[in-house]
């Protein structure tokens, strides 16, 4: 067998493969293998075959594909392998026989269900979060006609009422219930109906630079220092600019709604070969730790971080570009939104390039 050309067609194949030789003795094992079954190519290669089966399946079901691969019948169904941390797992296996080379060898290929599980799973998942989109939309749009007819009443009743009458008070607080609730509604629609990104090769610094001037009004009206830590050069990405713009323009705005007197807002980016890095610090109050989770769900941001949706929505956008987005409380006061987005296009979900 050619072995330099065994590395080079399936190295890097999705299938976890292994070769022996008749007897069992692995000759050559590739990427997906050792990662499967977290041994180096180093620790398998001259072992028996026997090392990746269950001890109970080295006795019975190993001689078996042995002998019938031997024999050039093959075998292909579900079985199980043996991790190096001893862990069972389900494999599609496939064993065959190659008697044209050689010297002959046998060919053991597997693909982990564990990954086709989580797969299928995680498209189970996303067609419900589909159907409950749609049903969202829907109900958002019913919802926010009767809210905007219930706050239009409030107000008119306000204003043909006795200023200091107790029903006047009443109207004016229907009034702006009315709006917070109009505000939560609209958001939820945008979030829902955010595009899929329309990527373009850019520079993250110049879109930074035209998030921080469309806050730079707020900033002085409320007294709040911006300081910036520029990274030696911006690599040029493929990004969305109107929604990526969108995003740090949130949480620019998210971490300026939280000093209401004054503060800082420290912006810092640490580019490196694989990502950009991204982290806002503002000098709000601390959260509490049950405030702050890894999940960034709209009801998790309204219910323990009491601000809105806006924040959601960039983490969103950042996700879209296959990137992360996370909230640490700093010590003792403050906030930091740290923004990691790939440099690699093929890590983003949702892709459109321009």
């Amino acid at each position: 067998m050619d072995l330099e050309l065994f590395d080079h067609l399936i190295s890097d194949a999705i299938e976890g493969i292994i070769v022996t030789d008749l007897e069992g003795t692995v000759i050559s094992s590739n990427t997906t293998s050792c990662q499967t079954l977290g041994h180096s190519a180093e620790d398998l290669a001259g072992q028996f075959i026997g090392v990746i089966f269950p001890q109970k399946s080295i006795l019975h079901l190993l001689p078996n594909l042995m002998r019938l691969a031997g024999e050039g019948a093959g075998f292909a169904g579900e079985i199980l392998l043996r991790s190096s941390a001893s862990e069972e797992i389900i494999v599609r296996l496939r064993v065959d026989r190659y008697p044209q080379t050689d010297p002959e060898y046998l060919l053991f290929r597997f693909l982990d269900w564990r990954e086709i599980n989580d797969l299928l799973q995680e498209l189970k998942d996303t067609s419900q979060l589909a159907i409950l989109g749609r049903l969202t939309r829907s109900a958002a749009h019913e919802i926010l006609n009767p809210i905007a007819a219930i706050g239009g009443f409030a107000r008119r009743m306000s204003d043909n009422l006795p200023k200091d009458s107790e029903e006047s008070m009443w109207a004016q607080q229907i009034a702006a219930n009315v709006q917070v609730l109009e505000y939560l509604v609209k958001t939820v629609q945008n979030f829902i109906n955010l595009p899929a990104p329309s990527f373009k090769m850019m520079s993250i610094g110049d879109i930074l630079d035209e998030s921080i001037a469309d806050t730079e009004q707020e900033l002085a009206s409320r007294g709040i220092q911006l300081t910036r830590k520029r990274a030696k050069e911006y690599p040029r990405i493929f990004l969305d600019p109107g929604l990526l713009k969108k995003a740090l323009t949130a949480i620019l705005y998210n971490g300026i709604g939280r000093m209401p007197e004054g503060g800082i807002l420290a912006i810092s980016d640490y580019p490196d070969r694989k990502n950009h890095r991204m982290i806002i610090d503002d000098s709000g109050p601390s959260l509490k730790p049950h405030q702050i989770e890894d999940d960034l769900s709209p009801l998790h941001v309204m219910r323990a971080i009491e601000t809105d949706l806006n924040l959601v929505i960039a983490n969103r956008i950042v996700e879209d570009h296959g990137g992360e987005m996370e909230l640490v409380s700093i010590d003792p006061a403050g906030l930091r939104v740290t923004l990691t987005l790939p440099l690699d296009r093929r890590r983003v979900s949702r892709t459109t390039i321009t």
